[in-house]
């Protein structure tokens, strides 16, 4: 499903993400684990479609990022934001919820966007248990509130990759827990692929991620990220 090979990705003179080689396949779950600084985040941007990455000079296979086939360093803009928004469900480490809409209708933005029935979402939003306070605004629903109705707004569009960056960090342990186990349930019966960042391996590893190790190093006056997994 997600190929890439042979790309990189530079933050000014001081850092730089190699992705050697990638490979995600439907319903993997990968935990992308390294020290802070390493380039997960920065990563799962490029796996997101909103940060671009160059190929490589020196390799011995032109680099290239292919997502179901389609090969992302010839799609336009647009293409891209289509794409981003059809296969593509994002939680982010507080949810990311847009705090001028209720968590309900939050949950049912990116089947808004596609045209698609919203009674998708709502349905997701009854498993997550928060169904009875998805009418209110973020600011009035709890952290784990607010993290369910982020699963429910990732899933609701039925993505082909769901990216979760440090979905558990603000959470206490049992909620935490939790959270992750329902993330992994309702990908399951979507048979998505599920890539995660997370600096809690154990958590992964207990919710059945294989962990995909994202190393550093220094080179050439500057940190060096690497990613390999293939």
């Amino acid at each position: 499903m997600i190929e890439i090979a042979g790309l990189e990705c530079r933050r000014g003179d001081s850092f730089r993400l190699i992705v050697a080689r990638f490979v995600a396949r439907p319903g993997e779950r990968l935990a992308i684990v390294g020290p802070s600084g390493s380039g997960k985040s920065t990563f799962l941007d490029i796996v997101a479609l909103t940060l671009a990455a160059q190929k490589m000079g020196a390799t011995e296979k032109p680099g290239h990022f292919r997502f179901s086939g389609m090969d992302i360093g010839s799609l336009n803009d647009a293409a891209l934001a289509e794409l981003r928004g059809r296969d593509i469900g994002y939680v982010l480490q507080t949810g990311g919820l847009l705090g001028f809409l209720s968590g309900r209708e939050n949950a049912r933005l990116p089947l808004r966007r596609l045209g698609r029935p919203l009674e998708a979402a709502d349905r997701l939003l009854e498993r997550l248990g928060v169904a009875d306070v998805a009418g209110r605004k973020p600011a009035a629903l709890s952290i784990g509130q607010r993290q369910r109705i982020a699963i429910a707004r990732a899933l609701a569009h039925r993505p082909k990759i769901v990216l979760a960056d440090e979905p558990t960090a603000s959470l206490d342990p049992d909620s935490a827990g939790r959270a992750m186990d329902l993330l992994v349930e309702m990908a399951a019966e979507q048979e998505c692929c599920v890539l995660l960042v997370t600096h809690d391996a154990a958590l992964a590893a207990r919710a059945g991620f294989e962990a995909v190790a994202c190393r550093v190093g220094g080179g050439a006056g500057a940190a060096v990220g690497l990613i390999e997994r293939g």
